[in-house]
């Protein structure tokens, strides 16, 4: 018998089993994402009205500033908004690429992040969401080996602290009945979102350009140590997308005693603001 023939038929046949198998659950990740965020732009619901400067009066002078600079009179208010962004993430303590895309909703408070990160020839996937109160992580090996799955209150109350963090990409958001605004200084204002009975706080910080440069907060989940670490993220070089201007840049740190982990990096290449799925 010719053993060497022998063995390369049975790798064959294993290579085009997993091959099939790997091709089913790339296609099973893939479906259930379209589902969830059309479920979530579908729940959306639209706010009938645009922006005037007026609307700013009950706020933080700072906060003020910032509105009247980056949304023009008579923009219609973000119900939803669709980011594709690019960049890169850290993951075991070295730089990876990535693509993404976000959508947010304002009413309901929620959004979902779908990234691929490349690993060589392979890659992972990652959901990251924030839905009807409740936060999960998703985490795959080639969209298809579970690596993370993270829930809990702890993860609810990351996601829509997170939901808050980024509210410079959708700025009429801050005018929502949901978050609560409370003045520090000429440079700054703290912010509260509650969504049912979740609240998350942080405090937005202001250039002399009246632009967002950084959120800051006293702590948020730490998936990958299970511990509550102060936490912020940056925003720079603004641009017009939609004809609204907001920062096509940003980061996110964990500001642990001693040291400061920045671990992701975005760019926005587009906004899509206010499309129903």
């Amino acid at each position: 018998m010719n053993w060497w023939l022998l063995f390369f038929a049975i790798d064959l046949i294993l290579g085009i089993l997993i091959a099939v198998w790997l091709t089913r659950r790339v296609k099973d990740w893939t479906t259930a994402r379209r589902k969830e965020v059309d479920e979530l732009l579908s729940d959306a619901q639209p706010i009938d009205k645009t922006f005037r400067q007026t609307d700013v009066t009950r706020l933080p002078p700072p906060v003020q500033r910032y509105l009247k600079k980056v949304v023009k009179e008579g923009t219609p208010y973000i119900s939803t908004a669709h980011l594709k962004q690019s960049g890169k993430i850290r993951f075991n303590n070295r730089w990876i690429n990535l693509s993404a895309n976000q959508y947010y909703t304002v009413e309901p408070t929620g959004f979902i992040w779908n990234a691929k990160m490349k690993l060589g020839p392979a890659w992972l996937t990652t959901r990251d969401c924030c839905q009807k109160g409740k936060g999960n992580m998703l985490i795959h090996v080639l969209s298809a080996l579970p690596l993370f799955d993270v829930t809990g209150k702890e993860m609810d109350h990351a996601s829509i602290l997170r939901y808050l963090s980024e509210l410079p990409w959708l700025p009429t958001a801050f005018l929502h009945d949901s978050i609560r605004w409370e003045a520090v200084d000429d440079s700054s204002a703290k912010a509260t979102i509650t969504d049912g009975g979740l609240s998350a706080s942080g405090v937005f910080h202001f250039n002399g350009n009246d632009e967002i440069t950084s959120f800051t907060s006293s702590g948020r989940f730490r998936s990958d140590t299970g511990k509550i670490t102060p936490w912020s993220g940056t925003f720079s070089n603004y641009r017009e997308f939609g004809g609204i201007l907001i920062p096509s840049e940003g980061s996110a740190i964990w500001n642990a005693p001693g040291e400061d982990f920045e671990y992701v990096r975005l760019t926005i290449e587009s906004v899509e603001y206010n499309k129903k799925a």
